[in-house]
């Protein structure tokens, strides 16, 4: 009899040992999972910058996901860029320093540059580019289809941005500058 009782006691402590490890298997797996879910980008809407608020824009900032220094700045981003028209003084959108420099920018660029070759221009990035903007401003429909062209950016951005970013922070900008160029 005590022998049953040993290898039963023996028994059930080699099923608990078992559905121990199955249940760290189990968690590990989630964990990977939510891992892969993750995207590089946030809306971190408790994160703003006051010359962004000041200007019109929206509370908030575009973030990285990734960990930062301690001291990582913010950016006061031109929705409508300087160097195709953008007024300088127009709503802007707080975006994290390696967000504005290593995504927006690099990102952005291609899109608008499309853009203004389907319209018979070769646009160049940090330079101020005359011709395409008086290009602009003499015909409003051109205008009305690259700031389509940007918002439609920054809406293909929220592909990769968890929580997604609000329409008002990137909109205001573009609205904005529209009948400015």
């Amino acid at each position: 009899m005590k022998l049953i009782i040993r290898f039963v006691a023996w028994l059930l402590e080699k099923v608990r040992e078992l559905l121990r490890r199955l249940r760290r298997m189990l968690r590990e797996r989630r964990r990977r999972r939510r891992r892969s879910r993750r995207t590089p980008l946030t809306w971190n809407a408790s994160l703003s910058y006051g010359v962004v608020t000041a200007s019109g824009g929206m509370p908030g900032t575009l973030d990285t996901t990734a960990r930062l220094p301690a001291r990582a700045p913010l950016h006061a981003h031109h929705v409508w860029p300087k160097y195709v028209g953008g007024p300088e003084v127009q709503p802007l959108m707080s975006v994290r320093d390696t967000v504005h420099i290593s995504t927006l920018h690099p990102t952005l660029h291609p899109v608008l540059a499309a853009s203004a070759a389907g319209m018979g221009y070769r646009i160049v990035s940090n330079r101020t580019n005359t011709e395409f903007i008086q290009h602009l401003r003499a015909n409003m429909a051109d205008r009305r289809i690259f700031a389509a062209d940007m918002t439609a950016y920054y809406v293909g951005l929220n592909r990769i941005t968890r929580p997604t970013i609000p329409p008002p922070a990137y909109s205001r900008g573009i609205a904005h500058s529209l009948p400015r160029i």
